[in-house]
């Protein structure tokens, strides 16, 4: 009657890690899925700074030659052009350094993201090496006895009677 209950028991057990296994290399893949999209969001977000630092650049030069050509300054000569050219490369490498920024914050996170999946992968492939453990311990046991030991059907002990003849 132990014996059934036993396997079971083992079976259960096995049923048990195998499900972990795979419950645990599920929300992996979720999370992982996550932090992509968080990835692709910061690479949108970096875009838009830069394209936004790009525009206030354009708008910053714009209004200095109109305060320049109001003061009666050619903004297209000398200086003028100087300053207004160098303010425009200044604004450009703080865009170019905005997207920078972003590329290598997103590349964080989606390394992040394959060190999750691999993660569960991992804790995937321990558990099935677990279960696979238990069962091979569980099989080891009830072959060597351990389970069975006064459990199983008692074994004839009494001698045969011997027929002897006249």
């Amino acid at each position: 009657m132990a014996v059934p209950l036993m396997i079971a028991g083992a079976a259960m057990s096995v049923m048990g890690a195998v499900s972990g296994a795979k419950q645990a290399d599920a929300s992996a893949k979720y999370n992982a899925g996550l932090q992509r999209k968080q990835a692709y969001e910061t690479l949108r977000a970096a875009a838009h700074r830069e394209e936004l630092m790009r525009e206030n650049a354009s708008q910053d030069a714009a209004t200095q030659r109109a305060a320049l050509s109001a003061n009666g300054i050619d903004p297209t000569s000398g200086t003028a052009l100087l300053g207004i050219a160098q303010g425009m490369r200044d604004s450009e490498m703080d865009a170019l350094m905005a997207r920078y920024e972003g590329v290598v914050e997103a590349r964080n996170i989606f390394q992040g993201a394959e060190a999750t999946r691999l993660e569960g992968r991992a804790a995937k492939r321990q558990a099935y090496f677990s279960a696979a453990g238990q069962l091979a311990m569980s099989a080891g046991s009830y072959m060597a006895g351990g389970f069975g030991k006064g459990n199983m059907a008692p074994v004839e002990t009494r001698t045969p009677t011997v027929v002897r003849p006249f």
